[in-house]
């Protein structure tokens, strides 16, 4: 007759935190990268004060650079949570509003996003999709330009 114990273990395995029971190590399911990007940004790195306290004396020195330390780790947390949860200006907007050309021209976004749009495309240095073009089109129509090698007319002469 099979035991209450080895019953468990296959429910337990199903579940999203599964701990073995033999292990004094609990192990967890694998987190995804997502996940893991977002709690990654926001853990802050700190050094104990033991070591401006040896000997029961008072270091100062260490232990202002071990503070100067966690202010850095807090400021670098804090623009890297920032940036994990960022979204672009237009995915914030509704469904029926999104444009797939919005994310390179923000001119094709709402006018309440425009501004923040051409923000982020500006940091994080999204090409142009329609780059200017050289040769102004009025100029290929009325003649004074060569349309694909074709000499013009005073060209001829």
């Amino acid at each position: 007759m099979e035991s209450l114990a080895t019953r468990a273990v296959p429910s337990q395995a199903r579940k999203r935190k599964f701990y073995e029971a033999s292990s004094a190590k609990p192990t967890r399911v694998p987190i995804d990268p997502k996940r893991r990007k977002r709690q990654d940004a926001r853990e802050i790195s700190a050094q104990t004060a033991e070591s401006a306290f040896r000997d029961g004396q008072f270091d100062p020195v260490s232990f202002v650079n071990s503070r100067e330390y966690e202010i850095r780790s807090l400021l670098r947390s804090m623009n890297s949570s920032k940036n994990a949860q960022r979204k672009r200006a237009f995915q914030s907007l509704p469904r029926e509003l999104r444009r797939r050309t919005a994310a390179h021209n923000p001119n094709r976004a709402p006018k309440r996003v425009r501004e923040t749009a051409r923000k982020e495309l500006t940091e994080d240095n999204t090409t142009d999709r329609n780059p200017p073009d050289t040769a102004n089109d009025s100029d290929i129509k009325h003649g004074s330009q060569p349309i694909y090698g074709v000499p013009s007319e005073r060209e001829w002469s």
